[in-house]
């Protein structure tokens, strides 16, 4: 029985695997001619894991944004990210001030970044 159970477990895994990762209620390609077809990088995607994968970018990245539901992804704080971008020290932001950011323009970002929801600052998770 422990066999069959492990080799329930190996089949799972492998079906996993080989199917196209969900990122934002979107298919991804997993292979990098189809990945460069629509427009996204290959490579490293970041974090601890640091796996190879694609990443697509969104139509409204840069967009000015006061809440993520304006964009295809994050609406992001604005002046963060420009500084994350520049390798420049974080300002000091105070939580509750009125806001706006700018919407995130890949489909997977890691590290720490502070998010804009209705016109607000609000410190997010690191996504690692």
């Amino acid at each position: 029985m422990a066999l069959s159970l492990i080799g329930t477990v190996f089949l799972a895994w492998g079906l996993l695997m080989t199917q196209p990762m969900c990122i934002a209620q979107e298919m991804v390609p997993r292979d990098k001619p189809t990945c460069e077809a629509q427009g996204g990088k290959w490579g490293p995607l970041g974090g601890i894991r640091n796996r190879i994968g694609c990443n697509i970018p969104y139509s409204d990245g840069g967009k000015t944004c006061s809440d993520s539901s304006e964009c295809q992804g994050e609406c992001i704080f604005e002046d963060q990210l420009a500084n994350v971008l520049a390798g420049k020290p974080v300002k000091k932001f105070i939580p509750g001030e009125p806001v706006t950011g700018i919407c995130a323009s890949w489909r997977v970002m890691f590290g720490c970044f502070t998010y804009v929801r209705m016109g607000n600052v609000f410190p997010g998770p690191c996504k690692d």
